[in-house]
């Protein structure tokens, strides 16, 4: 049974939605997909509407759609691999006729306005799953929000009258990340099998797992670096990430790492938080939250231990400040967190 609801905006929600869609850059869409005569104004990541969103959900894309006379959408579903829910906000109308959304699905739920020959039939007992689906008009008023699964065909019809403002979102289920840090607090407690569990995995620079497997497991998706220290291996990660202080044609780390496999990511713009040299830690950290991740750390010791690394030597550098990197992380929130807690 499909999960689809309303829920209501308040109107400073609505206010602020016009004042974004008249800023944004409109397309004009002829014939494209399922959509036939409108316009759409895509909203930078930056500016997405954070309120909209559901436990266990993140946004994957947001835009407007505005339904003039004579447009309107195909039957279809946003069936793309990633996307979970739609949500569809009315933002606008303006001496409206036509634009209605139809919901071609065999289950509602009774608060909604439907057509009345399928309200009737359900409560004859007279349509049960499996029967052949019928349309269900859903009636909507400005600062209502329509959500459903992706997999819903719907469509919208034809506006014969006005025009017809919509905030169409994309959900996904938010992916976790874990990042594992080098300290030596990692071997305080047995959670390899707890860090294997995660989807993905990310370990830094010039990390070891063989021989502390227990603490640390096996499982390494991402080697996020400033160093080469895994250079021989390269090619068994599914992503590399490097940083530098120099930009890819002068990155001699980035030729080498290149040389070996023929993608790695560069990560040329990254948050400094105020700091003369953030950490790769840090750099990581910031790289994962503007990808909508929920970010887990575990091994991070803000240098309150004396060794450095549990499985090295290394120094550690004297520009890097772990203390007030820990105040810059505390204040994420809830959107970071600590696996060992």
């Amino acid at each position: 049974m499909s999960d689809y609801y309303k829920q209501v905006s308040t109107p400073v929600d609505i206010e602020v939605l016009k004042n974004l869609y008249n800023s944004l850059e409109k397309q004009k869409v002829k014939r494209y997909y399922n959509l036939h005569y409108l316009y759409k104004a895509d909203i930078p990541r930056d500016n997405w509407m954070q309120e909209f969103n559901r436990d266990g959900f993140s946004i994957y894309s947001q835009y407007f759609l505005e339904y003039p006379v004579n447009s309107f959408t195909r039957l279809h579903t946003d069936n793309n691999d990633e996307i979970f829910k739609t949500a569809i906000t009315l933002v606008d109308v303006e001496d409206l006729e036509g634009g209605d959304i139809i919901i071609y699905e065999p289950h509602y739920k009774l608060d909604w306005d439907v057509t009345p020959d399928v309200l009737n039939r359900y409560r004859d007992g007279d349509y049960t799953p499996g029967d052949p689906i019928i349309p269900v008009i859903v009636k909507q008023e400005v600062g209502e929000t329509i959500e459903y699964e992706h997999n819903v065909f719907h469509s919208v019809s034809k506006v014969t009258k006005g025009k017809r403002l919509v905030l169409v979102t994309w959900y996904t289920k938010q992916k976790k990340v874990l990042l594992v840090g080098n300290g030596t607090s990692i071997l305080d407690k047995e959670l390899g099998e707890e860090i294997d569990s995660f989807d993905e995995v990310v370990r830094f620079n010039s990390f070891t797992t063989k021989g502390y497997e227990k603490y640390t497991g096996s499982k390494t998706n991402v080697w996020f670096t400033c160093m080469d220290k895994h250079i021989e291996d390269i090619n068994e990660f599914d992503n590399v990430i490097c940083h530098s202080w120099f930009n890819e044609n002068e990155c001699d780390l980035f030729k080498k790492l290149t040389d070996r496999r023929k993608v790695v990511h560069k990560i040329e713009d990254f948050n400094y938080y105020g700091l003369k040299a953030p950490s790769t830690g840090l750099i990581a950290i910031d790289y994962y939250l503007k990808q909508n991740y929920e970010v887990w750390l575990h091994g991070f010791d803000w240098w309150d231990r004396t060794e450095h690394h549990y499985a090295d030597d290394e120094k550690r550098g004297d520009n890097h400040k772990p203390l007030e990197e820990l105040k810059i992380i505390k204040g994420f929130g809830d959107r970071v967190k600590f696996l060992s807690e």
